[in-house]
């Protein structure tokens, strides 16, 4: 379960400090997977030719984005947003968020370039997050049919790694689509707690999303942390 809520407002600047932005002008970068065209109109009749030519970014990972969003837009000015597909690299300029764990090369990339030691994705015939010695896993739910990832148990982890720039960069990642999605709500409604625990660390939680699934129900299920070296 989400944990309640504590009594009065965090202020933004503990917002803006928490996301490492110095000020209202800092630009934000969204990160997510692109998924390559052409894409059928769902429901659309199979001798329909309207097609969407251009690549496009999955349900799960723009609903999560869209909750990051909501919390931007309370520290930074209109525009200084951006949301785009994941290369293999992270801008270092700018702080980002990239969501999604196998699809999104970026974040496959800033793990090894960051060497964190916080936690690890293992990708094969399970999927699985490895934090504080523990194993979440989840059948690949690239080959599991709806009814059968309905009825599984997912997880996501929610990090905070900084660059040797001093540049923050978060990750917003499930195993499958829904714990992608269920991370960026719960970073939304509980970025607050997450700064009260772990301060200017960099820090790693994963989190359960039991069967059957609401995004609002989540399990902190395990969390690491370490000092962010200087850079």
């Amino acid at each position: 379960m989400f944990p309640a809520n504590m009594s009065g407002q965090p202020t933004t600047q503990a917002l803006r400090t928490f996301l490492g932005a110095r000020e209202s002008s800092q630009h934000f970068r969204l990160i997510l997977p692109e998924f390559g065209s052409p894409g059928r109109l769902h429901g659309a009749a199979a001798n329909q030719e309207f097609f969407y030519r251009g690549n496009a970014f999955a349900e799960r990972d723009t609903r999560a984005a869209s909750h990051i969003q909501t919390l931007l837009d309370q520290v930074v000015q209109a525009g200084n947003v951006s949301l785009q597909g994941a290369g293999n690299s992270v801008p270092p300029e700018q702080i980002s968020f990239l969501f999604g764990s196998r699809s999104n090369w970026a974040t496959a990339a800033l793990l090894k370039e960051s060497g964190t030691n916080l936690f690890q994705f293992e990708f094969g015939d399970d999927w699985s997050i490895i934090c504080s010695g523990l194993r979440f896993s989840l059948p690949d739910p690239t080959i599991l049919t709806p009814a059968k990832y309905a009825v599984a148990d997912d997880y996501g982890v929610i990090a905070r790694v900084h660059s040797a720039t001093g540049t923050a960069a978060f990750m917003i990642a499930g195993l499958g689509g829904r714990a992608t999605e269920g991370c960026g709500l719960y970073f939304r409604e509980h970025w607050s707690q997450l700064d009260r625990r772990f301060g200017s660390k960099d820090f790693a939680v994963v989190l359960k999303f039991p069967a059957p699934f609401d995004v609002k129900q989540a399990e902190v299920v395990a969390s690491a942390s370490e000092l962010v070296r200087p850079s």
